[in-house]
């Protein structure tokens, strides 16, 4: 399909990912502050609901997850998402957990979308850390 970001026609779809993948790699290597294991509620809308477990890294700039914790000096092929700090704020966790709390991150259609991140074990006081580390 036409892939106007890359400026061409790319019939191999993988290719615009190995490119994005190049062009992130020096935000990739920027100071890690904070990084481990965290459950993520996911799913589509409100009505699924899910726990993945999912390797976080916070960096000054964003926050990253990855389905397997990365291999340090192995190209990343697990990145799952990415989340921009600049566009996100920390709201009070809807089901007053105190293991967990709500990151909310701006779309790029000008909504918004919750992530519910947990301590991957319970009465952990590691979640706290994550808190003031992205406050």
């Amino acid at each position: 399909g036409i892939n106007a970001e890359y400026g061409g026609i790319s019939s191999n779809l993988k290719e615009p990912k190995k490119i994005e993948a190049k062009k992130k790699k020096g935000l990739m290597s920027a100071h890690i502050i904070c990084s481990g294991w965290l459950l993520k509620e996911g799913g589509q809308g409100h009505s699924v609901k899910n726990l993945k477990k999912r390797w976080f890294v916070l960096r000054s700039l964003f926050l990253s997850y990855y389905s397997e914790k990365p291999i340090e000096g192995k190209e990343i092929t697990n990145l799952k998402g990415q989340l921009f700090l600049s566009d996100c704020k920390i709201l009070p966790n809807p089901s007053d957990d105190s293991n967990s709390f709500c990151l909310q991150t701006a779309t790029s259609r000008g909504g918004t979308k919750e992530y519910i991140l947990s301590s991957v074990y319970a009465g952990c006081s590691d979640i706290a850390s994550w808190r003031n580390a992205l406050e």
